[in-house]
């Protein structure tokens, strides 16, 4: 037992955080074997074996604005192309800029494996600069080893390096951001304060939900500048603010110039009508929270069909595409009932003016609208969006506490628990499963978790004693709770990539909070 304890002593004293290139070098081999062995999107097999992907090959090589993934390239694809930058997609083009960087040079898929080489490097020096951040704060080696394991070899997050997603570089930059508002917690230098700002200002750039996070970012901020003076505090916490306001100012100058309207976010073009955001928000706000709890992977479902239940398929119609629902649907949720339309309809929130069998008419109403021609499709959707309106409305005036309480907290269980089914499916049972089930606990669902519970504690303990630092925690924790939340508000509850760029502070306020609770608690066991 002793020469047990002296080979731990010994290799736990290896561990040095201030070996930055051992840690980078580590999470680099990592990075680049997952993305070999276990590739998301596989660049090489479509490289050697082109005639294995016909469509990935014209998506990707020929035409690429022809593929929903490109929206995030299709403007920087343009202006090589045609020497004009747009047209203007459903993304903001922070990570059409990047890739530009990339494209001037490369042809498409060249510089599409670029990015991913770049969120891969990227990706190991946020991962390491997030462990020094707790290390920074608690000097502990146990943290730090905790924090870089836990994020920088989740292997779930880091599988979304090798897609043409904003996702994964996104998530980096908000890493990086948070070191830096650490640094500045020591330090107090306010250029520091500019730095994290441009970095998760250029975040929400790329993914626009992310502007959600300056909220609780601002707030802690004002508890960790020391300036006596309210009125030189809030100048200082402005430069956190600056470089967003530049960055979205000039964008929106830009897009009103260019096109002679307001940007406005919007969904992927078949989703972006109004009835089919109304099923979205349904769908995923009202109806899935209350689907029964499961691991397993349904075996039809699909992107198309991750917000269904209302429609499981599109249609065209004066070449554009609507969801509809003309075939029997294949749920992305288990159903052993005889008539799966009715379980699932049951399980949306009931009232005066709607039920199960209301809710199932709108599903025929959409059912209909294949078979009509063009004018009465037209009315029949019109049809359908009024009466989706009154059902949400319905729901609002009579179950007010389900709709901005209960079912919010229940699709965000369901989405630190067993959301991460959808991209990583469960189906075939075995060690294979066992294997990816914990690991799944592990780093998808535990840290959610654990978060939760040091929380309540930090900001209870943090008011008692005074910890403006503890506070100032626990309120960047929040950060990933504000940004779910803006998510499933819309309806996309039952996508766990929409958690990633949360991820960091979940993964940051664990090592912190844990750090500053053990203080305190063992401050209190001496007296």
């Amino acid at each position: 037992m002793g020469k047990l304890q002296k080979i731990l002593s010994y290799s736990f004293s290896l561990i040095n955080p201030k070996k930055w290139y051992l840690w980078i070098v580590i999470n680099l081999i990592f990075r680049f074997a997952l993305a070999y062995f276990y590739p998301w999107f596989d660049y090489l097999d479509i490289l050697y074996h082109p005639d294995k992907h016909p469509e990935l090959v014209y998506y990707f090589i020929k035409e690429c604005c022809s593929h929903y993934i490109c929206d995030y390239l299709c403007p920087a694809e343009n202006l090589v192309t045609w020497g004009c930058f747009g047209p203007h997609t459903t993304r903001l083009p922070g990570y059409a800029i990047i890739y530009l960087l990339f494209r001037l040079f490369l042809p498409t898929f060249y510089a599409m494996i670029s990015m991913a080489i770049l969120h891969i490097l990227i990706g190991a020096i946020a991962s390491y600069l997030l462990a020094k951040a707790v290390y920074m704060v608690s000097h502990s080696k146990t943290l730090f080893l905790f924090t870089f394991i836990m994020y920088g070899l989740d292997p779930y997050a880091t599988r979304l390096d090798v897609t043409p997603y904003a996702d994964a570089l996104s998530a980096y930059f908000v890493s990086i951001s948070i070191y830096l508002i650490t640094e500045y917690m020591i330090k107090q230098n306010r250029s520091l304060l500019i730095y994290s700002g441009l970095l998760l200002g250029w975040s929400a750039f790329m993914r626009p939900a992310n502007f959600v996070l300056f909220i609780p970012s601002s707030i802690a901020l004002l508890l960790l500048i020391k300036e006596s003076n309210v009125i030189k505090k809030i100048k200082t916490a402005l430069l956190f603010l600056y470089p967003v306001t530049i960055i979205m100012t000039s964008f929106y100058l830009y897009y009103y110039i260019d096109m002679g309207e307001l940007f406005r976010i919007k969904y992927h073009p078949p989703y972006d009508h109004p009835y089919a955001r109304k099923i979205q928000l349904v769908h995923g706000l009202l109806c899935y929270p209350n689907t029964d709890f499961s691991l397993k992977y349904p075996p039809g479902c699909g992107f198309g069909t991750l917000t269904m239940g209302f429609t499981d398929t599109f249609i065209v119609r004066r070449g554009v595409a609507y969801p509809a629902a003309p075939y029997i649907p294949e749920f992305c949720f288990y159903s052993d009932a005889k008539d799966p339309f009715r379980a699932y309809f049951s399980k949306c929130p009931q009232t005066t003016k709607f039920n199960t069998d209301s809710l199932m008419v709108i599903r025929d109403l959409l059912h209909l609208a294949v078979k009509v021609n063009d004018e009465e499709f037209y009315e029949i959707i019109k049809l359908i969006d009024q009466k989706l309106g009154e059902y949400i409305e319905s729901v609002k005036k009579e179950k007010y506490i389900d709709y901005y309480l209960i079912l919010p907290i229940k699709a965000y269980i369901h989405l630190i628990t067993d959301s991460m089914k959808y991209q990583h499916k469960l189906m075939c049972l075995g060690f294979g499963y066992i294997i990816r089930v914990l690991l799944m606990i592990l780093f998808h669902s535990a840290p959610q978790i654990i978060a939760l519970i040091l929380l309540i504690p930090s900001i209870i303990i943090s008011i008692m004693s005074r910890n403006k630092l503890l506070l100032a925690s626990a309120l960047l924790t929040t950060s990933s709770i504000a940004l779910t939340f803006s998510y499933i508000s819309v309806g996309l509850s039952n996508q766990p990539r929409y958690l990633l760029s949360g991820l960091p502070y979940i993964c940051w306020g664990i090592g912190v909070m844990t750090y500053f609770l053990y203080t305190y608690i063992k401050k209190k066991s001496k007296l």
